[in-house]
C-alpha cells in the first residue's frame, strides 16, 4: 500500500477512535456519575483494574485528540506506548470500553439487564443479546425472556421427535419448563468462574442400562437447542468400580444464560447445589398448567421411578418436597410423602393420576413411561388366580426370583398386573412345603 494511503487509513481509524471517545465523554458528562452503564448488564465482575484501565483510556483519547504523540501520551498517562497504539487504532480495547460499545449499540435496559447468550473464554460477549430481570416474581417475567430466545438446529428437533413447525413456537415455554425440571434433577450444572463473569454449562450422564436414556438425553439436548443453547452428545462415559454399565453423555456450551437460570429462575447462589439446597421458584405456581406439567416431567424423567410393589409412581424430591407437593396440588393431584433408605424424601402418586397427567413425557417415551403405560393398561384379575397363573408364579418363586421381579415378568409376558403381597402369600406356602 502507498505510504499516503496507509496514513489515510490510520487517520481514519484514529478519527473513529476519537469520535467514539467523545461519545463516552459526553455520556459521562450528561450522566453526572462514572460507569453507570455497567449496571445495565447481568453478571459482570468488575475489578478496580478494569476501572483504572477505562479511565486511562479516556485520558489517552483526550490527549490524542489534542495532538499529543504516542510517546508523550505514554509518559503522561503511564501506559506502555504499544498498548496506547492498540487503543488508538481500535485493535485492542479495555474490557469496560467494549462493554460501553455494547451499551451504545443496545441502549438503556430500563428495569431489565442485558445478557449475552454467547461469550468467548477471553471474556468477549458475542451475542445474541437479550433482556433479563434480576428477580422472578411471576411466570410472565420468565416468558418475557423465553420469547427472546432464538432456536438452533430446528430441523433436528422436528425430525427426531416428529414435531411440526407450527407447534414449535407454541411449545418453546414447555421446552424451558422441561429443561428446568432436568436441572433440578439429574443434570450437572457446572459453574465456570471467568475473570469478569461466571458462566455455567449443563452436563448429563445417563446409564446405558436402559436404551431409552439415549432418547431422553437427545430430547434434553434439543430443548436446550430450541432455547438458543448449543448442547450435543459427547463421548460415552466408561464403566466404573460402582457402575456396571457405561454412560450416555451430553454437554452444553458454557453460557451466562444458564448462570441466569441457575441464579434467578432457581434462586440459587453459585456456592449452592440442587442436591442439598432447596430452589426458590414459587413463581412456577403462577405458570400455566402445561408449563407446570412439563416441569414435573423433566423432574420425573430424571428422578422418577415406577414402584411395581405399591403400583405407584414416585419422585425423589428432597430438598424441594414442599414446592413439588404444592405444584401437584395446584394440578389437582394428591401426593404423599415417603422416606427412602431412612433419609431421602420423595413424593408418591397413584398410577392413574400419573398416566393422566402424564408424569413422564410422552415425546421422550422413557422406559419409565413405557412401564407406567403397560401397568395402567394391564389386565387385573379379581378373586382367585387361574391355575396356569398360580403355577407360573410358583415356578418363578422356586427359581429364586423375588416379588418385584415376578410382577415385572408376569406384566411383560402376559399383560397382567399382580401385587407382590399375593406373591408373598404363595412364597410362604412354598416354604412350608419344604
Amino acid at each position: 500500500m502507498h505510504k499516503d494511503a496507509r496514513n489515510n487509513v490510520n487517520l481514519t481509524k484514529q478519527q473513529k477512535s476519537v469520535e467514539f471517545a467523545n461519545r463516552i465523554l459526553k455520556y459521562l458528562i450528561s450522566l453526572g456519575k462514572d460507569l453507570d452503564f455497567i449496571n445495565h448488564f447481568y453478571g459482570l465482575n468488575i475489578s478496580q483494574n478494569d476501572i483504572r484501565r477505562f479511565k486511562d483510556f479516556l485520558k489517552v483519547i483526550k490527549l490524542k485528540a489534542k495532538g499529543y504523540s504516542l510517546t508523550k501520551t505514554s509518559m503522561l498517562v503511564g501506559v506502555p506506548k504499544d498498548t496506547i497504539a492498540k487503543w488508538v487504532f481500535n485493535k485492542s480495547l479495555p474490557f469496560l470500553v467494549r462493554i460501553f460499545q455494547h451499551y451504545i449499540q443496545l441502549g438503556d435496559s430500563k428495569d431489565k439487564l442485558w445478557l449475552s447468550v454467547n461469550s468467548t473464554k477471553g471474556g468477549l460477549f458475542t451475542g445474541p443479546w437479550i433482556l433479563v430481570p434480576d428477580k422472578i416474581i411471576h411466570y410472565d417475567d420468565v416468558l418475557f425472556v423465553i420469547n427472546q430466545l432464538k432456536p438452533i438446529n430446528e430441523c433436528k428437533i422436528k425430525h427426531q421427535f416428529d414435531l411440526k413447525s407450527d407447534n414449535l413456537k407454541r411449545m418453546k415455554p414447555n421446552f424451558f419448563a422441561y429443561l428446568l425440571g432436568i436441572l433440578v434433577g439429574d443434570a450437572s450444572k457446572v459453574g465456570i468462574k471467568r475473570k469478569r463473569r461466571t458462566t455455567r454449562r449443563i452436563s448429563l450422564s445417563l446409564t446405558r442400562t436402559y436404551p431409552t436414556n439415549e432418547r431422553l438425553g437427545d430430547f434434553v439436548s434439543l430443548c436446550a437447542n430450541y432455547l438458543g443453547l448449543r448442547m450435543t452428545r459427547i463421548k460415552d462415559g466408561p464403566k466404573g468400580s460402582k457402575n456396571k454399565n457405561s454412560f450416555f453423555r451430553w454437554s452444553s456450551q458454557s453460557s451466562p444464560l444458564i448462570e441466569w437460570i441457575f441464579n434467578v429462575c432457581l434462586g440459587l447462589n453459585d456456592d449452592q447445589l440442587t442436591t442439598y439446597d432447596a430452589i426458590k421458584a414459587d413463581w412456577i405456581l403462577t405458570a400455566p398448567k402445561t408449563f407446570r406439567i412439563w416441569f414435573l416431567q423433566g423432574l420425573a424423567d430424571s428422578d422418577g421411578f415406577v414402584d411395581l410393589q405399591a403400583q405407584q409412581i414416585g419422585i425423589i424430591t428432597q430438598p424441594n418436597t414442599d414446592l413439588i407437593e404444592r405444584i401437584f396440588k395446584s394440578l389437582g393431584v394428591n401426593s404423599r410423602k415417603r422416606i427412602f433408605s431412612g433419609r431421602l424424601e420423595g413424593l408418591m402418586i397413584n398410577i392413574r393420576d400419573a398416566y393422566k397427567l402424564p408424569i413422564f413425557n410422552p415425546l421422550v417415551r422413557s422406559y419409565r413411561f413405557e412401564l407406567l403405560e403397560k401397568l395402567v393398561k394391564a389386565k387385573r384379575i379379581r378373586g382367585r388366580w387361574p391355575k396356569w397363573l398360580s403355577d407360573k408364579v410358583d415356578t418363578y418363586i422356586r427359581s429364586g426370583l423375588q416379588g418385584t421381579q415376578i410382577v415385572k415378568r408376569i406384566l411383560n409376558e402376559f399383560n397382567i398386573a399382580i401385587r407382590t403381597k399375593q406373591i408373598y402369600k404363595r412364597q410362604k406356602g412354598i416354604s412350608h412345603e419344604k
